[in-house]
């Protein structure tokens, strides 16, 4: 075992100081314009070489990569299985399935991007309660801030089992608490305030 800061290392090697902030560095030493977007600056690499499955490699790594050959910015990727799974860009972007976003939306707008890793393939995005004990328990939520103020909901919840779920909608007044306005019921049913649109005949009850 190796220790540094330490006598007594309690793994193969172990860094350590009496305050916070310790620190373990890569450096790479180019300084140009030529730098590769595909070669890393570093990585921290994991590898087995347990020869069973699919044989002995890397079963996961953290990456640096270069933004552009200027070598200014970096992006952080993060390898699972000898492939990429989750890349962070230098703009603060985060990629899943991809290097980069489908749409670029200007500058301080944050972007998650998802997509399939084959022609064929999609992406989705599951939102799930770990298991439902009651009627008009949450299942999922996606809310939308200003600031620090939370001013719209869609949201789903169980219904009448654990099979079935209504989707509300919520939205908030210039004064006002997040209020339900809108539920399309586990019938199919479309309801608006206290009116109930029955979305196969079209009419109002």
């Amino acid at each position: 075992r190796v220790g540094i800061g330490t006598t007594s290392p309690d793994k193969n090697l172990e860094i350590s100081q009496a305050s916070d902030g310790t620190t373990l560095r890569i450096t790479s030493r180019q300084n140009d314009s030529s730098h590769s977007t595909t070669t890393p600056f570093s990585s921290l690499e994991f590898y087995s070489e347990d020869g069973s499955g699919s044989g002995a490699g890397s079963r996961g790594a953290i990456r640096s990569y270069p933004s552009a050959t200027s070598g200014g910015d970096g992006d952080l990727a993060f390898d699972v299985s000898g492939s990429e799974r989750l890349r962070i860009l230098s703009d603060g972007n985060v990629c899943l399935g991809r290097t980069s976003v489908l749409q670029g939306l200007g500058d301080g707008r944050t972007t998650l991007a998802i997509a399939g890793t084959g022609s064929a393939d999609y992406a989705s995005v599951q939102l799930g309660n770990y298991g439902t004990s009651g009627n008009d328990q949450g299942l999922g939520y996606l809310s939308f801030y200003d600031g620090t103020s939370e001013n719209a909901i869609i949201a789903a919840f169980r219904a009448s089992n654990t099979g079935s779920a209504n989707l509300k909608f919520f939205t908030s007044e210039s004064s006002g608490s997040v209020s339900e306005r809108m539920r399309i019921t586990s019938e199919g049913d479309l309801m608006v305030g206290n009116t109930i649109v029955n979305m196969a005949s079209g009419h109002n009850d």
